[in-house]
C-alpha cells in the first residue's frame, strides 16, 4: 500500500499494483470513506494515462462509476514520473452514462455465426 493522499480534494488511499508478468505498475486510489475506486493511474510506452471515476450509483446492487474522465499525455523524458512539467500535449476525454442494466435477456441469434452468404461482399 502506498498510504494516504489528498488529490484535487479527495482523500485517497494509494494502492501500488505490479502486474506480474509484465512489470507494469498502476496506481489505484480508493475513498477512504467508501473504499470505491476513485482513479487508477499508470505509465506505458512513454504514454502517461489517468481514468477518473465518479457519480456512483447502485444497479442492482452494484456500485457503478457513471462519469469515467481519462486524461492522457506523452512524456518528455519517461525515465522520470509524470508530473506538469512533464507533460506535452495533455488530451482528455468524459464519458458519462446514462442507464447500466445488468442481465438483460438476449436472443441467441445475436451470437450465431454468419453464414457464407453474408460474409461475401
Amino acid at each position: 500500500m502506498g498510504g494516504k493522499e489528498e488529490i484535487e480534494g479527495r482523500k485517497l488511499y494509494h494502492l501500488k499494483v505490479t502486474n506480474s508478468k509484465t512489470g507494469r505498475l498502476l496506481h489505484f486510489y480508493l475513498d477512504i470513506e467508501t473504499f470505491l475506486v476513485a482513479r487508477i493511474v499508470g505509465e506505458d510506452n512513454g504514454l502517461h494515462q489517468e481514468d477518473i471515476y465518479s457519480d456512483y450509483c447502485k444497479v442492482d446492487g452494484i456500485m457503478v462509476p457513471f462519469t469515467d474522465q481519462m486524461r492522457w499525455w506523452k512524456l518528455k523524458n519517461t525515465a522520470q514520473p509524470a508530473t506538469a512539467s512533464s507533460k506535452i500535449e495533455p488530451e482528455q476525454q468524459k464519458q458519462i452514462i446514462e442507464k447500466i442494466e445488468f442481465n438483460v435477456p438476449l436472443d441467441d441469434s445475436l451470437f450465431a455465426m454468419p453464414s457464407e452468404d453474408t460474409k461475401k461482399p
